[in-house]
């Protein structure tokens, strides 16, 4: 069983660090936003608790209003290629809209990741 929520910056720091960031020191991969009260995280656990994807939303701009900034997506490599990843952005997609705080989301993308947001609603996130 999979558990998708909102979490905090601390339990999903290491997967963060592991896929997105190997071979650069711990202190080098957390940026100042990610304590932002404003930020938000979002975890997918397997049933020990485990991370296994994440991704951190930063409020930001985009084209001269609200958004958030997709800043980090990682999905544990034994668990890729099963639909968690598309999964977790619907799930903070339904988050946001019931927190009232849906806004465009926007990231930079490498282009293998493209195919995974073109299974999502077109307004959900410009790439």
């Amino acid at each position: 069983m999979i558990t998708y929520t909102k979490t905090t910056h601390d339990r999903i720091l290491h997967l963060s660090y592991q896929v997105l960031r190997p071979g650069f020191s711990i202190a080098e991969v957390i940026f100042p936003e990610d304590q932002d009260q404003e930020t938000q995280h979002y975890g997918a656990f397997d049933h020990r608790g485990e991370v296994i994807c994440c991704i951190t939303l930063i409020l930001s701009t985009w084209q001269g209003k609200p958004a958030w900034w997709l800043r980090a997506m990682a999905t544990a490599p034994a668990w890729r290629n099963q639909g968690i990843g598309t999964r977790m952005i619907r799930y903070l997609l339904e988050d946001l809209q019931e927190s009232d705080l849906a806004r465009p989301i926007w990231g930079m993308s490498p282009p293998i990741l493209k195919h995974s947001y073109n299974r999502l609603p077109s307004t959900a996130i410009p790439v």
